[in-house]
């Protein structure tokens, strides 16, 4: 979101003339304390006014809000009626965080079917924590029949973005590959990374 890398001044200025993405980036400002004091209800307030006028990332933010219990009170069936609104609208994060409320049930019923289909769409649009929760499924076999080829190229496409846990991770899974299996692996992953570039 571009808003959030402007000065707090010009956020507000912003948000004060009604711009949904300057009112979620002020949202923004205070859940994380960014040239504000920290205050997740003002937060809150902020991402509620910014969704009640349709901005996705903060209707992504009232479902995290929900879930966590930051600045109202933690009700899962509320987070999952706002991370369904922006999954079905392709945010990745609130795909992801959809998928994380199937696996575990808060809110929905639980269904490891249902939670592999949000994990997908999300690791799918290059979100590395949907990509790093995907390849697990494949290692565990949950949702999804057991495939260390799948966890390999999904803990990769984590990796490339930083995430050291999901490097340790496509290690140990490589060591059951097969060389000619790791070179298609390598070859889709360097395709599936050109596309999460473009």
């Amino acid at each position: 979101m571009e808003w959030i890398k402007r000065s707090y001044s010009e956020i507000k200025k912003g948000a004060d003339e009604g711009n949904l993405d300057a009112i979620c980036a002020l949202g923004i400002c205070y859940h994380k304390g960014l040239g504000v004091s920290q205050d997740y209800k003002i937060a809150y307030d902020y991402f509620k006014k910014a969704a009640m006028g349709g901005n996705m990332e903060s209707i992504f933010q009232l479902g995290v809000a929900y879930a966590h219990g930051f600045g109202v009170t933690q009700n899962f069936s509320e987070s999952v009626k706002w991370l369904s609104n922006a999954a079905h609208q392709g945010h990745p994060g609130a795909q992801d965080s959809l998928g994380v409320r199937y696996a575990t049930g808060q809110g929905v019923p639980q269904s490891d079917t249902e939670s592999i289909v949000w994990f997908t769409k999300a690791a799918e649009r290059g979100y590395g924590v949907a990509q790093f929760n995907l390849a697990i499924a494949y290692v565990q076999g949950q949702g999804v029949p057991q495939d260390y080829y799948q966890a390999y190229i999904w803990f990769s496409l984590a990796a490339l973005k930083g995430d050291s846990l999901a490097a340790e991770s496509r290690d140990s899974v490589a060591e059951c590959l097969e060389g000619k299996q790791k070179l298609e692996a390598n070859k889709i992953i360097k395709e599936k990374r050109a596309k999460e570039l473009k």
